[in-house]
């Protein structure tokens, strides 16, 4: 049984650690493997799994709108965010899957509203969908539609009582990032990814603010791909066990 990763880049990721315990966990055989494509690729790669020579592909940056557009099948959660991060083949057919709406919902149930969600990929439709109900803006440099909102109102919201900022971007996975937006004392910065590294985020911790890294999302979005491909579901103590490696890899 082979399993990937389809993205570029991909070589910082730790999913074959983390899918390799799964696969010991429950009993079975098999390899994940990280593919690091160029765009010109994509369409190949997807071919391979639908061939049968991958069991299932997660997908990462940036591909997750593009890999949405290429499935002959989309669950629900695909559908209601328009972007795939996780996809299998049965006869033939491309099925692709979000499991990063439920990870996010699950990660962020008990933070704090209101939620400013900062991008605008495949990982901020999957926030926003999540956070439906409650309060959320979404913002980015260029904004597109009527559902996203220009930073510098970000700026202006943050004046209101503190709640959470999520960085729903590709920043923070190179040490030196800057980041657009500076939360104040009281507020949680919830950060998608978890790059231990990062600098401009692990200064804010020194002002007041309270940070909530990516590696839990990481395992639970893991945890549902992993059900997704075999039909196994992985009992909670495997979550525990997981994001426990998943941070001593990370020297935390």
């Amino acid at each position: 049984m082979r399993f990937g990763l389809v993205g570029f880049p991909v070589a910082h990721s730790l999913s074959p650690e983390i899918h390799l315990l799964f696969l010991k966990e429950s009993g079975l055989s098999g390899e994940y493997v990280l593919l690091p494509t160029r765009p010109r690729r994509l369409k190949s790669v997807l071919e391979a799994l639908r061939g049968g020579e991958y069991a299932g592909m997660n997908v990462t940056v940036p591909f997750k709108r593009r890999v949405f557009d290429l499935c002959d099948e989309r669950s629900p959660e695909a559908l209601g965010t328009r972007a795939v991060n996780a996809v299998r083949a049965s006869g033939g057919i491309l099925a692709g899957h979000n499991t990063d709406l439920e990870a996010f919902s699950r990660e962020a149930a008990r933070l704090r509203e209101p939620f400013l969600v900062v991008g605008a990929g495949g990982a901020s439709s999957a926030v926003a969908a999540a956070l439906s109900g409650r309060d959320f803006t979404v913002y980015c440099r260029s904004p597109r539609d009527p559902s996203q909102h220009p930073l510098d109102q970000a700026r202006t919201d943050m004046e209101g009582p503190p709640g959470t900022l999520v960085n729903a971007t590709p920043l923070g996975w190179n040490d030196d990032d800057p980041f657009p937006l500076m939360p104040g004392r009281g507020w949680t910065f919830m950060d998608l990814n978890y790059n231990p590294r990062w600098r401009w985020r692990n200064g804010l911790r020194e002002g007041g603010v309270r940070v909530v890294t990516g590696e839990g999302m990481l395992v639970r979005q893991a945890i549902l791909s992993f059900s997704y491909w075999t039909g196994v579901e992985l009992p909670p103590e495997v979550y525990h066990s997981a994001l426990e490696h998943v941070r001593r890899l990370m020297g935390g």
